[in-house]
């Protein structure tokens, strides 16, 4: 069988959650989203890297709901969940409606685009959790097709809904081959993202000059500049700046771009290694110089997971029952793509999870000329929508 998913975090159900799960489950989210990205980045430390942790996330727990025994709790272990079925997947609901409250209209500044679907192969029975009548967090329901006989049009099928659900910037999910006659189930979760800023650049303002990469590579790129007042954390070894995206017209809620900025000659590693919650941000004018970037990136997360402990649900002893029958997962395959220039941000990301078998002051100037990380994030559930790093700048 093959599951698959296409980003998203999120909770819900007729009786809401307490605040302490709902805390629980986004604290464990973030835990996850932090010793993944710090893995992926020593793995490979010169490359540009973008995820999205939600979609990630999301993924595998929808996949921890078909999990039994020893690989269910070995999958809630590393994902930092507990191993409860009521409270992964209305938890995730609560969070996926509460963000998609704020974002979702098309008259909003922000949009987010947050969507869950599920493709199963025709004449299954239901896996043990999937009871109808039911609100889940694959709100989009259930989708039938025959992944025996026209499997191609099955992988059409689903790379046509994601690419629409992200408006064309993920065109492909799933690659030729990727279902086959052993597919049962393709669980899909898709995120895209539109943020303009709360400060707009001025793009008459925007200027070329070098940015030093990894291995002091220097390269041009453009800077986007702007003296603004904005949170700050900065000691002799970092500067940590959020910069805000638009609120929600409806709700107020706010997603904000967290830079990660070493000091000239310190370590990004040991930047990325420090948890947010112990930086001290302050109300500060900021003299920012940010230069302009695009990424893509996408890459096999069997290996990763299985360093971080999840190693069962890849085996032939894992525990994944599916219409009577037991399976593993092949592959955890994630891509995501980010631009960010003067208008603000523009991303998504897809996951597919693979089962078969006030006075003057001088100004604190911000200048990421120099490899930096970042993260976007809600700033009222503090989940992290995307999370990357910025090692070299190629400019066309």
């Amino acid at each position: 069988m093959k599951l698959i998913t296409f980003f998203l975090l999120v909770i819900s159900s007729t009786q809401p959650l307490l605040a302490d799960q709902q805390e629980r489950i986004i604290e464990g989210n973030n835990r996850f989203a932090h010793e993944l990205f710090l893995a992926l980045h020593k793995h490979e430390p010169s490359e540009n890297l973008v995820i999205s942790p939600l979609s990630i996330s999301s993924s595998l727990a929808m996949a921890t709901l078909i999990a039994e025994g020893e690989t269910k709790l070995e999958m809630c272990k590393a994902l930092h969940l507990l191993p409860s079925n009521i409270l992964i997947d209305k938890g995730f609901l609560e969070i996926h409606r509460f963000l998609k409250s704020g974002f979702a209209a098309e008259e909003e500044p922000v949009h987010l685009n947050l969507t869950s679907a599920i493709w199963m192969q025709s004449g299954l029975h239901a896996v043990p959790y999937l009871p109808s009548g039911v609100a889940h967090f694959w709100e989009e329901g259930i989708h039938y097709s025959d992944f025996l006989g026209a499997p191609e049009l099955a992988l059409k099928e689903i790379n046509e809904w994601a690419d629409n659900e992200t408006n064309g910037l993920v065109p492909e999910l799933l690659s030729k081959g990727s279902i086959n006659s052993l597919t049962r189930m393709v669980l899909v979760n898709t995120i895209y993202l539109r943020a303009p800023w709360k400060f707009g650049f001025d793009p008459e303002m925007t200027y070329e000059d070098y940015f030093c990469g990894i291995k002091e590579k220097v390269q041009k790129a453009d800077y986007m500049q702007k003296r603004e007042r904005l949170a700050l954390a900065q000691t002799d070894e970092y500067q940590v700046l959020a910069i805000p995206f638009k609120e929600s017209l409806s709700t107020k809620s706010q997603l904000a771009l967290v830079l990660l900025l070493p000091r000239v000659g310190k370590d990004l590693e040991e930047l990325l290694e420090m948890p947010l919650r112990h930086l001290d941000f302050q109300n500060k004018l900021v003299d920012l110089h940010l230069p302009k970037f695009e990424i893509s990136f996408s890459t096999s997360l069997k290996k990763t997971l299985q360093h971080l402990g999840m190693t069962l649900p890849f085996s032939e002893k894992g525990g994944f029952l599916i219409d009577g029958q037991r399976h593993l997962i092949t592959d955890v395959v994630h891509q995501a793509t980010l631009k960010l220039d003067e208008g603000g941000v523009l991303a998504a990301a897809a996951t597919a999870s693979l089962i078969g078998t006030t006075a003057w002051e001088e100004p604190h100037p911000f200048i990421a000329n120099r490899p930096f990380a970042f993260k976007i994030i809600d700033l009222t559930t503090k989940s992290t929508l995307f999370m990357g790093c910025v090692e070299n700048i190629d400019v066309d």
